[in-house]
């Protein structure tokens, strides 16, 4: 499960980023939809597209702490930014907050599919795996789940969430919906679940 878990995710993120540097070349773009934070440091946009629209609220965040109007965004995604920027030594890049959020959002997916293989395994459903890996990543917005956004740190405690209440192990589970809260709302309801 584990080899073909790994296969398909590079498979799939070389086709994204396949995708991405076409786009790159045969499409302009405009001053206009540039984040000042990446047009500042004069970052392609092969590279910012990763961490555009809330990846920069998340970026400033990670990086300076919070700001006015920037409430809504949670604050367990920014804090792992920031901890894999500053483990790895990532800050010395110019791009090195996007590289870290694309860290934890990669490796948060890849994790999130084995618990979900794990999952099937609960429910005697395994031979459903290979489709609920191409449902993931044929998905048309499944590039969020490896772009500067909260949604596979997300998936990670809810797929958490749901394992450990398959077990009846409440003690995980409720810790795992506490963090998926802290990632974003939708955590509250994996309270229900519980």
């Amino acid at each position: 499960m584990g080899k073909f878990i790994v296969a398909s995710f590079v498979a799939w993120r070389v086709a994204l980023i396949g995708i991405v540097l076409l786009a790159a070349t045969f499409v302009p773009t405009t001053g206009q939809f540039i984040p000042e934070l990446f047009w500042q440091r004069g970052l392609p946009s092969w590279v910012w597209v990763w961490a555009n629209f809330d990846g920069v609220h998340y970026i400033s965040i990670a990086k300076s702490g919070y700001f006015f109007n920037q409430q809504p965004f949670f604050p367990l995604y920014p804090f792992t930014i920031r901890l894999v920027n500053d483990t790895l030594g990532l800050n010395r890049l110019v791009n090195g907050q996007i590289v870290s959020g694309q860290i934890v959002s990669s490796v948060a997916l890849l994790v999130s599919l084995f618990l979900m293989g794990k999952l099937l395994v609960v429910d005697k459903k395994e031979k459903l795996f290979g489709y609920v890996v191409a449902v993931v990543f044929l998905f048309p917005t499944a590039f969020f789940y490896t772009a500067v956004y909260n949604d596979a740190l997300f998936l990670l405690f809810a797929c958490m969430t749901f394992l450990s209440a398959r077990k009846r192990q409440w003690i995980p589970a409720s810790a795992a919906a506490a963090l998926a809260t802290l990632t974003r709302l939708n955590g509250l309801g994996l309270i229900f679940l519980i």
